[in-house]
């Protein structure tokens, strides 16, 4: 489904959000999205976090099995919550029981890394069957990430489709086109600051979000005849 107009920015609480938008709205959408601060003027200083040393994926679920993609060659190394490690784009972690993990990943280069998905299955056939296809994948129970500004310049897809993640920051992701975070239904935040190239924004919840913008929307209209 299309929806040309724009969204600026898109903050979720449990199932309710604020939403700023031009005209009208995206589920799984083409649309072109922006992140603003609307606490923030034009001329504020930006002032970007340091970023983590690595990228860390928290879970509760008796595994992990992770995807990455990568281009070139470059050194991959995983350290999990049971202190095994992997170099592979595609770990198969068994912890043998349910609990509370961080699962650290480090890629040098970090501009070598270009999707990464933590939960997928396609049900919309938004991005699938196609070149760019992303990977099947249930979902690993992430209930949090850090340290994604790593490769915020160059994360072209991210997905996340079904885990417990309450916050996402996407600040200053150039090149990231596609985010896939169908039934997030734990998602609170997602941050979009500069977000130059992104088309695709996939959540159960925005679907619903506009539905009832769309609603309210009809009724303003209603009352601004009325007036």
């Amino acid at each position: 489904m299309r929806f040309p107009n724009r969204i600026f920015g898109i903050k979720f609480a449990g199932q309710l959000a604020i939403i700023f938008l031009v005209v009208s709205s995206l589920g799984c959408t083409d649309s072109v999205l922006k992140k603003i601060n609307p606490s923030s003027s034009p001329d504020a200083k930006v002032i970007h976090p340091v970023p983590e040393g690595n990228i860390t994926f928290v879970t509760t679920g008796s595994s992990f099995s992770p995807i990455i993609t990568v281009t070139g060659n470059p050194e991959i190394q995983w350290k999990f919550g049971d202190g095994s490690t992997s170099d592979s784009t595609s770990p198969n972690v068994n912890f043998g029981s349910e609990g509370t993990r961080a699962n650290t990943l480090v890629v040098t280069p970090w501009s070598a890394v270009t999707k990464i998905n933590i939960g997928y299955d396609g049900s919309d056939g938004g991005v699938t069957p196609g070149p760019n296809t992303i990977e099947n994948l249930k979902n690993q129970n992430v209930i949090a990430v850090t340290g994604l500004e790593n490769v915020a310049p160059y994360l072209q897809v991210w997905a996340s489709s079904y885990n417990p993640v309450t916050e996402l920051d996407f600040s200053n992701f150039t090149a990231l086109h596609t985010i896939e975070c169908l039934y997030c239904t734990s998602l609170e935040t997602i941050r979009l600051h500069n977000v130059p190239s992104l088309t695709r924004l996939c959540s159960s919840i925005v679907t619903s979000l506009i539905l009832i913008y769309q609603k309210l929307l009809l009724w303003l209209i209603f009352v601004e005849h009325l007036n």
